[in-house]
């Protein structure tokens, strides 16, 4: 499909890490929970921010796969931010080229 539309294939999953990163960031200090994202989570999402917001789709399944497993599993409030990152990462934006 990106080769069709002219574009580079490797950029495979064509959606906007940068302002999924921003809303996850937002959501979890509306609830006060920027400090229980589990550690393995974060490390993700510092990759993410490290890589300008670029995800592949196994990346985003990976991603979307660990949240789920840490939404049952681990104290509540580590749930609680996997949820709400989860929330944000279900509503993750497209980029431009793809919308």
């Amino acid at each position: 499909m990106r080769q069709q539309a002219g574009l580079p294939i490797e950029g495979d999953f064509p959606v906007n890490g940068n302002e999924f990163l921003k809303q996850a960031q937002i959501a979890l200090k509306n609830e006060q929970l920027h400090y229980d994202v589990p550690t393995s989570i974060q490390n993700i999402l510092n990759d993410i921010k490290e890589n300008n917001g670029k995800m592949t789709y196994s990346e985003f399944i990976n991603l979307d796969k660990r949240l789920s497993a840490k939404t049952k599993e681990g104290n509540g409030s580590e749930r609680a931010a996997a949820f709400v990152i989860r929330n944000a990462l279900s509503d993750i934006p497209l980029e431009n080229e793809a919308a």
